[in-house]
């Protein structure tokens, strides 16, 4: 299996686990899997693809098997799962993938393109070789504005345009420098493990003892270890992770596939009750969102729930 979904596959483990199963019952959740039958002497390939309801982008979870991954119908598949994606309501489709597994060209040849590339840190315990006040606390509503500026000062462009702010402030820690928003981390914890993604300013003092009272504060254990996402443009932060002890997976290319053009439908938003008037009743209502590509046919792939 192939995942392309960092944050759960170390959370939550493989999805055929109890833990994997359970995340799938989450009402907010959506998962939507499909399979490309076999053909042409190659086997058969299944795809997932997950969506948190109120998000702008859906996710791209596994491929599967690795020795099926070059297989031609993996277009086919792709397209299926971003048209999905496209009825959930998601703008953007986004996958986490080596550069060397074979399914990379297969993503590039479906319409996925690179915003940006990460390394994912692991630790494995607590740290006492930095003591440093614990100046992190839990986000609140009243941090919301700050956090939405230092999002616009550190992702590039090209990355807010792949991954639109979505903030879950309950899952977050907050870090204040003379009474200015300097740091800023969102967490996905799971029974594998607690995921991060840093957002720190550049600008920040004493970044190393930062992050040892932010992986205290997280608390990691052999069992359940603390994963940090760095990306490329924070990666003046790999240095320090390694200080700390942290182990480093291979680097993944972040891949996007746009699924609608945004501006446009916003502005096509305030003319949709008037289309929908026209409708007759009982009839289905075409989606305001145009996803790139025509849907699949229905021959080219099966679908089934997990």
């Amino acid at each position: 299996m192939l995942y392309l979904d960092s944050a759960l596959r170390l959370t939550h483990g493989s999805p055929f686990t109890l833990a994997g199963m359970l995340t799938r019952l989450r009402p907010s959740n959506e998962f939507f899997t499909a399979v490309a039958p076999a053909a042409d002497g190659a086997g058969p390939l299944i795809g997932q693809v997950s969506y948190r309801g109120g998000e702008k982008c859906a996710r791209l979870t596994y491929l599967l098997p690795l020795n099926e991954l070059s297989s031609p119908a993996l277009p086919a598949l792709l397209e299926a799962l971003a048209w999905q994606a496209g009825e959930w309501g998601a703008f953007h489709l986004l996958a986490e993938v080596d550069e060397r597994s074979p399914a990379f060209e297969g993503l590039r040849a479906a319409g996925f393109s690179t915003y940006a590339r990460q390394r994912v840190w692991r630790l494995d315990a607590p740290l006492s070789a930095l003591p440093a006040p614990n100046h992190w606390r839990a986000a609140a509503s009243v941090d919301e504005q700050a956090v939405r500026n230092l999002h616009a000062q550190v992702m590039p462009p090209l990355v807010q345009a792949a991954e639109p702010l979505h903030l879950r402030l309950s899952h977050g820690l907050v870090f204040y420098q003379k009474d200015e928003l300097t740091a800023y981390v969102e967490t996905v914890s799971g029974p594998a493990g607690i995921f991060v993604r840093p957002l720190i300013h550049p600008d920040v003092e004493e970044t190393p003892a930062l992050l040892a009272s932010l992986v205290a504060r997280l608390r990691p254990e052999p069992n359940r270890p603390v994963y940090a996402a760095v990306r490329s443009y924070e990666a003046w932060l790999e240095p320090l992770f390694e200080d700390l002890g942290a182990s480093v997976g291979p680097r993944q290319a972040l891949l996007v596939r746009h699924l609608a053009n945004a501006a446009r439908v916003m502005q096509a938003l305030p003319r949709l009750g008037v289309l929908e008037k026209r409708v007759e009743p009982g009839a289905p209502i075409a989606r305001s969102m145009q996803v790139n590509g025509e849907k699949p046919s229905a021959a080219s792939y099966k679908s089934q729930e997990p």
